[in-house]
C-alpha cells in the first residue's frame, strides 16, 4: 500500500504524542511519586498527631497520651487512624490511588519548604505535628492567620483523616485501661455499672483518687487476648446507648462483685507502641 509522504508524517506524529499520552503521569501521580509513603520500610513514614492542650482529667489523659487524634502509615502501606480520643482505633491498607491522593492533598513533595513551628494558637488549645520520612512540621490547629501555609495543611488532613477512616475497620488488639474510683451518683444517667469482667480484681488495680491526680502517661494497664475483647465490648455498649452511661462521658461504669463501683476508661493499643503504651518519641 502507497502512503503519501505526508499522509505518513500526520500518522507518525499522531502516533508519537498518544504514546506521550499514554504513558505520562497524571498531575497527582507526579506529586506522589516525588514524595512516595509506601517505599517498603517497616517502620512509620508518615505521622500526624493532634496533642497536648491544656489540663485533662486523669482518665481523658490517659486516652489521649499518645494524641487527641492521630494518622500513622507505615512503608507497607498500612495506615491507622485515630478521630477522637474517644473512638476505637481503625486500620486499613492503603491502596495505590489512597497513597497518591493521601501525599497529593498533604502536599508531601512541598514539606521541606514547611519544615520548622509556624507561629499562632488559642490558649489552651491542641498543637499538632506533621512528619514525613525526617521532615517535621509544627504549630497549631487554630489562630494562623488566613493564607498561612500551615492552616491550608490542617484543614487537608482534617478531610483525609474522616476519608479514610470512613475506609477503615476497627482494629482488634490489646487494649489499654485504667480504672478510677466513681466519686459521683453511681450509673450516673440512670444505667446499671456493667459486672467487671476479668479475673483480676478491680480493688487490687483501681488508682486512688490521690494516684489518679498525680497520673503520668504511661501507667495504664494492657489487656490482652480474651481480657481486650471484654473491655472492647464494654466500650461499644457505653459508645451506642446501651449501658455503662452511654457516649455522654470518656468512661463507662463497672461494679465489683462487692458493690464497688469504678470508671472505666478504655482504648485500643497502638502498633509500634512501646512496653508502657506510649509511642517512642520521635514517632511524629
Amino acid at each position: 500500500m502507497n502512503i503519501e509522504p505526508r499522509l505518513l508524517c500526520t500518522i507518525v506524529l499522531v502516533a508519537t504524542l498518544l504514546a506521550g499520552c499514554g504513558s505520562g503521569p497524571t498531575p497527582e501521580a507526579a506529586t506522589a511519586s516525588t514524595a512516595a509513603i509506601c517505599d517498603g520500610s517497616g517502620g512509620v513514614r508518615l505521622a500526624v498527631v493532634v496533642g497536648g492542650g491544656g489540663p485533662a482529667e486523669p482518665g481523658i489523659a490517659m486516652l489521649a497520651e499518645n494524641g487527641w487524634r492521630f494518622l500513622l502509615v507505615d512503608g507497607a502501606c498500612n495506615a491507622w487512624i485515630l478521630t477522637t480520643q474517644d473512638d476505637p482505633l481503625r486500620t486499613l491498607v492503603l491502596s495505590r490511588a489512597q497513597e497518591q491522593r493521601l501525599a497529593s492533598q498533604l502536599r508531601l513533595s512541598e514539606w521541606k519548604a514547611l519544615e520548622g513551628s509556624h507561629a499562632g494558637g488559642c490558649l489552651d488549645a491542641p498543637g499538632i505535628g506533621y512528619r514525613f520520612d525526617s521532615s517535621r512540621i509544627y504549630g497549631s490547629e487554630c489562630g494562623l492567620s488566613p493564607g498561612d501555609p500551615l492552616r491550608d495543611l490542617n484543614t487537608a488532613f482534617d478531610a483525609q483523616i474522616v476519608e479514610l477512616a470512613s475506609a477503615a475497620t476497627p482494629v482488634s488488639g490489646d487494649m489499654r485501661y485504667l480504672l478510677l474510683p466513681d466519686v459521683g451518683p453511681a450509673g450516673g444517667a440512670g444505667r446499671a455499672p456493667v459486672p467487671w469482667p476479668l479475673v483480676v480484681t478491680p480493688e487490687s488495680i483501681a488508682l486512688s483518687q490521690e494516684q489518679a491526680v498525680q497520673y503520668n502517661p504511661g501507667s495504664s494497664l494492657r489487656a490482652t487476648g480474651l481480657d481486650a475483647t471484654r473491655l472492647r465490648a464494654i466500650r461499644a455498649m457505653r459508645l451506642n446507648g446501651s449501658s455503662g452511661n452511654g457516649p455522654v462521658n470518656d468512661f463507662a461504669y463497672v461494679v465489683s462483685t462487692g458493690g464497688i463501683v469504678y470508671q472505666l476508661f478504655a482504648r485500643d493499643s497502638v502498633p509500634f507502641e512501646m512496653e508502657n503504651g506510649l509511642l517512642p518519641a520521635g514517632t511524629f
